[in-house]
């Protein structure tokens, strides 16, 4: 395989589908941008957010954001 037989990136648009998505590597940055101008949710991961991409490229519903507990703080008993 040399230079010429590797296939270039595509933009990102909503004329992709989720497998070429998945394809190519794409930094949080783009992800980001490409999700506002489609008017998807930004937040969480990069994982998380390109999930939310694949299921739009895909024509799927999108997948609710995942909600974490955060940690108390827990009080321990007073000590004698």
């Amino acid at each position: 395989m040399n230079a010429t037989d590797i296939p270039e990136r595509p933009g990102l648009s909503p004329a992709l589908d989720g497998t070429e998505f998945a394809r190519w590597y794409w930094t949080k940055n783009e992800l980001v941008a490409f999700a506002r101008q489609q008017g998807i949710r930004t937040g969480g991961g990069k994982a998380e957010l390109a999930g939310r991409l694949t299921a739009f490229l895909d024509g799927t519903p999108i997948p609710a954001p995942v909600v974490r507990k955060r940690a108390g703080k827990q009080l321990a008993p007073p000590l004698s």
